[in-house]
């Protein structure tokens, strides 16, 4: 029994590790975490909390964390020479700039190019999934508030436990502002690789992950609009 355990939490470490190198999509397990020093909190705010640190990470920090949980599979399973290569380079190009990281690690517009992509689609993976947990959080978050007020106008409630929600409002709203602000800044740091590493983008590969990329940061910043408008 405890083998089969083993074996399953190393699969289940070699998937997230498969998508950290693969893509640049940062390991976040839910219901993990302090949710920074906050109490009571449920799965899925303490899950919005992680994926916006997450996603505030520069795309050279998730490539390290990502090859950081890859190395952890290496030293259990044995792993082998190339993916030690691949994982000592994506840890030490968090020293720089992405531009410099595609430069230094990649010969030519074409492996650049495939690169930038990869890392890319992953951002755009972990976006998805981000935007998710906000409206998850957003929809929860304003039937409570709808009940609450419901309840302190009929008086089967206090005005107390209706500022508290208010205040949990808020710090979830800090969280998904946080999020979107990481999209963004992640948005500028690809469309800076494409106009400066030496690219050749001409079949708009790149381009139309980075357009889905951009959409994905105004989706989040409309849910966390509508948070904002109730409270």
């Amino acid at each position: 029994m405890a083998i089969a355990k083993m074996n399953s939490k190393l699969l289940a470490v070699a998937l997230v590790a498969t998508l950290g190198l693969g893509g640049c999509v940062i390991p976040v397990p839910a219901g993990t975490g302090n949710g920074g020093g906050r109490t009571g909190m449920t799965a899925t705010e303490l899950e919005l909390h992680n994926r916006s640190q997450a996603m505030q990470k520069t795309i050279l920090e998730g490539l390290a964390i990502g090859a950081g949980t890859g190395a952890v599979i290496s030293a259990v399973t044995g792993g082998n020479t190339v993916r030690g290569t691949v994982i000592g380079a994506a840890v030490g190009a968090a020293a720089g700039s992405y531009v410099a990281h595609l430069q230094r690690n990649y010969a030519d517009k074409e492996a650049r190019l495939v690169a930038a992509i990869a890392d890319l689609q992953g951002t755009n993976a972990e976006a998805r999934v981000t935007l998710d947990v906000m409206r998850r959080v957003v929809n929860a978050q304003l039937r409570e508030l709808a009940q609450l007020r419901r309840a302190v106008a009929n008086g089967t409630a206090e005005q107390a436990a209706l500022n508290a929600e208010l205040a949990d409002a808020r710090a979830n709203l800090r969280d998904m502002n946080g999020a979107a602000d990481g999209a963004a800044k992640r948005h500028r740091e690809f469309e800076r690789a494409r106009r400066r590493s030496g690219v050749d983008d001409s079949d708009g590969k790149m381009q139309r992950e980075l357009d889905e990329l951009a959409n994905r940061v105004s989706q989040m910043r409309e849910v966390a609009q509508e948070l904002e408008n109730n409270i």
